[in-house]
């Protein structure tokens, strides 16, 4: 009985110190040329950025670090410490330099080249979102794709562009 109690009671304390958090991610894509573009078309394309996993790190308290993953509408609904800020990153980010030249560089045309290191790590350590202290709002960022290379972090496109 006294087990029981002392769950009820050890779930109980650690949801008042957890909040819900509502996160929803699109990816940009910007018109790169080519045909004369409709109005519509120059603003770019906005889609869910469907299935991406991301690192959640907490700030100011010993809260454990989180990752998630994004559903195919690009969103995540859980819980996260109360009273913390959060810095959001992609899972990409968290990862070595040689594990990413690796996956990224792997077959690279004529027409690309690979960026200096010093440029991936500032990369690396910019947070794609900060969520605030205090939030009862969903959150909704965009995370931008670059013309011919995508979301490569590693390499910048150098050939010719579409007239």
């Amino acid at each position: 009985m006294k087990l029981i109690q002392f769950i009820v009671i050890l779930i109980f304390f650690s949801s008042c110190n957890s909040q819900k958090l509502a996160i929803h991610v699109e990816k940009w894509k910007p018109y790169c040329g080519g045909a004369k573009p409709t109005e519509e078309m120059s603003k770019g394309l906005k889609t869910p950025f469907s299935g991406e996993k991301f690192k959640l790190y907490f700030k100011g308290e010993t809260a454990s670090d989180k990752i998630i993953s994004l559903d195919k509408n690009g969103n995540w609904k859980g819980k996260i410490p109360k009273n913390v800020s959060c810095e959001i990153y992609r899972l990409d980010k968290t990862i070595s330099l040689d594990e990413l030249l690796k996956k990224y560089t792997k077959e690279i045309g004529k027409f690309y080249t690979v960026i200096e290191d010093k440029e991936i790590f500032l990369w690396q350590n910019q947070a794609d979102f900060i969520i605030p202290i205090v939030t009862k709002k969903p959150v909704s960022f965009d995370i931008q794709d670059k013309c011919f290379v995508g979301l490569n972090p590693c390499i910048r496109y150098i050939g010719p562009f579409p007239q």
